[in-house]
């Protein structure tokens, strides 16, 4: 078994493609496990000294910061990363550098346009949906950095792209929590006010962009300078081409937040929280999954745009069995200790088993079948994968909408699962047919479809 083990790991160390993944997979896990217990360290630190209840206004300003970030990721990053490699499999090395003009002449402006509408719409957010006055300070705050947090998301996606994985990971999960923990210490200890927690948080993303600044200015020096290129991008196109990601990125959000949204309207918030408690168990192989796919993207797109068919085949093979391998045990040992996990959370969490069973079901397929809507948003099928998404919506709409007043959370669990399925399945086929490549990953079926 030892010297199977053994074998297999030499294999992968004489495949270049192979040993980047793996070797790059493991840095990136460990920047999360490290992630992980820094954040746990700078929550400790927050409310020890400014009480508990600073913890849940801190994370209400990082979800609305998140938002921001996320409208930027709607479709935008994944176009980035492929006309990257379009880029470089063409050897136009000089338009990376413009790509990131246009990039910056895109999003500064909509970054302002966002700070502006929110500035507006703060003290109805926080008095009327949140009906928490007091918030208002901190958001109006923090909503004035939403430029340098989006910038400074870019840098990072940017620096991923270009295939620098050690410090884009380094900045992704390392510098933050490092720099709060540093930051409030200081602040606490020269001049102690309760708002030195938001204060914190927005030193934070002033630092991480000039950090990441720093470094893009870095990379981007060793390219052709803008001026001399006759040659140009068109900001219509970038958009254009990132549209149907951006409807599929908010077909995505809206399946996820519809059943929590329905279990409220027709049950009750208590309900609510049982079933987010339980979503959260079931899809916590989304930490492995992030730290796998966030190597496997960049490399996927450049063996594509460089038309290398047979190392495509060889890395999505492998990656899909790498995924399978790493997120199962974790899968089966929830089943296995469903009663402790839930117990952990409260004795009346155990009642709920069978929700949480459905739901890991779903994330089995989801994991068994590779980051399919990546692979047809780089091979220029991010329509076809939009309609794919768009049909699970509707599914997961009227299974929500039709069950949940009569079976309540396990239909919720059951309408998330069976549209995870059906786009990952339908997304895998499509590859297949598309392609002849399989990206599904499940041993004893494999054989039989290949």
């Amino acid at each position: 078994m030892i010297k199977k083990l053994k074998d297999r790991y030499w294999y992968i160390l004489q495949d270049k493609h192979l040993k980047e993944i793996f070797e790059w997979s493991f840095i990136s896990f460990l920047t999360k496990i490290l992630w992980v217990i820094l954040a746990f360290t700078s929550s400790i630190i927050i409310s020890k000294y400014y009480w508990a209840e600073w913890m849940w206004k801190l994370d209400l300003v990082k979800r609305f910061l998140s938002i921001s970030m996320m409208i930027w990721s709607l479709g935008l990053s994944v176009s980035v990363l492929r006309y990257i490699w379009e880029y470089k499999a063409k050897e136009k090395f000089y338009k990376i550098k413009l790509l990131y003009k246009n990039l910056l002449e895109i999003i500064i402006p909509f970054s302002i346009i966002i700070v502006l509408i929110s500035y507006i719409l703060i003290p109805y957010i926080s008095n009327q949906l949140l009906e928490k006055s007091e918030m208002t300070i901190p958001l109006k705050i923090s909503v004035l950095f939403v430029p340098l947090f989006i910038l400074h998301s870019v840098n990072i996606e940017f620096i991923r792209w270009l295939k620098k994985i050690k410090t884009s990971e380094f900045l992704r999960n390392i510098t933050t929590p490092i720099l709060t923990i540093t930051s409030i210490i200081i602040l606490t200890t020269l001049y102690y006010n309760t708002l030195n927690p938001i204060t914190s948080f927005m030193i934070v993303i002033s630092i991480n962009f000039i950090i990441s600044g720093s470094i893009i200015i870095k990379i981007l020096k060793k390219h052709q300078k803008i001026e001399k290129i006759k040659e140009k991008i068109k900001k219509i196109d970038i958009i254009k081409t990132s549209l149907p990601m951006i409807a599929t990125s908010f077909s995505f959000l809206i399946m996820w937040t519809a059943d929590s949204f329905m279990i409220w309207r027709f049950t009750n918030l208590w309900n609510v929280w049982i079933y987010s408690v339980v979503l959260s168990l079931a899809t916590i192989i989304s930490f492995v999954l992030s730290s796998i796919n966030t190597i496997i993207w960049p490399k996927i797109s450049e063996l594509y745009w460089k038309d290398d068919k047979n190392n495509l085949r060889r890395v999505v093979s492998y990656s899909s069995r790498l995924i399978f391998l790493t997120t199962t045990p974790i899968l089966i040992l929830l089943i296995l200790l469903w009663k402790f996990f839930l117990w952990f959370y409260g004795s009346e969490f155990v009642s709920w088993y069978n929700v949480l069973l459905i739901l890991i079901i779903g994330q089995f397929i989801n994991a068994s079948c590779w980051p399919v809507w990546f692979f047809l948003n780089m091979t220029w099928k991010q329509v076809v994968f939009r309609n794919i998404i768009l049909i699970a919506l509707v599914i997961n709409i009227v299974l929500n909408y039709l069950l949940i007043p009569v079976y309540w959370l396990v239909w919720a669990a059951t309408a998330t699962s069976i549209s995870t399925i059906f786009w990952n399945i339908t997304g895998a086929l499509y590859i297949k047919l598309k392609f002849n490549i399989l990206t599904i990953y499940i041993p004893l079926i494999r054989k039989y479809v290949r």
